[in-house]
């Protein structure tokens, strides 16, 4: 991780307004809550368990039952959690 992720806020935005930038190239922002689509857990979940009833090649590449793969989908579509701040916070929808 470089020391700019690392900075506070305004530090951060101190530090960015003093630099300069040159005329072939372009400051583009990233949004932390585009990190994370819109799509419901259930439904994303349903999906996955029919498409995995009706093709059965991935049977071949595997011993795990579609049951133990979606109790695994389920798990970790549903637990998702990061930290900022020093909080922890719990991430609704599925992760990209």
């Amino acid at each position: 991780m470089d020391m700019m992720s690392r900075m506070p806020c305004k530090k951060y935005a101190s530090n960015v307004n003093s630099k300069v930038i040159e005329a072939d190239h372009e400051v583009v922002s990233f949004d932390v809550s585009a990190l994370f689509t819109s799509i419901a857990v259930d439904p994303a979940l349903d999906i996955n368990d029919r498409n995995l009833l009706e093709s059965h090649e991935w049977e071949l590449h595997t011993r795990v039952t579609q049951s133990q793969i979606m109790d695994l989908l389920t798990c970790v579509s549903k637990n998702s959690y990061f930290t900022f701040d020093a909080h922890c916070h719990q991430v609704f929808g599925c992760a990209m």
